[in-house]
């Protein structure tokens, strides 16, 4: 099974995350700061990471090479209510997997998810 880390200071955005996504069969792990959020990297087989990029302890974009040294290999997904010319670079350089706006859909979730991981079906 794969495993999904959410990465919001909002824990309504992770509690709506983790149960569209247990929804489709994935194991999640909720973080609401960076810090615990690299824990649990260390921590945990984590397959994704959907980290919003305004947080009360950094920006996640800032974070996403740091995330990606200690879990190489790692898949992220940013989401923000505010899309940026830095995120679409990140996108262009394949730094990260795709942008998820703020408010997001159900369908938007499962797109972006299905898309990522074809193998799953939900």
């Amino acid at each position: 099974m794969k495993t999904i880390l959410i990465l919001d200071d909002e824990p309504e955005i992770c509690l709506l995350l983790a149960a569209i996504l247990k929804g489709m069969g994935y194991s999640t792990i909720q973080s609401v700061t960076i810090s615990e959020a690299k824990d649990r990297l260390h921590q945990n087989k984590v397959d994704l990471l959907i980290m919003d990029i305004h947080l009360a302890d950094g920006n996640g974009i800032e974070e996403v090479p740091r995330m990606k040294v200690l879990k190489p290999g790692l898949q992220i997904v940013l989401m923000s209510a505010f899309h940026s010319q830095d995120v679409t670079r990140m996108e262009l350089n394949q730094s990260i997997y795709a942008f998820m706006s703020k408010p997001f859909s159900r369908s938007q979730v499962v797109s972006i998810i299905t898309h990522l991981f074809p193998t799953i079906v939900t």
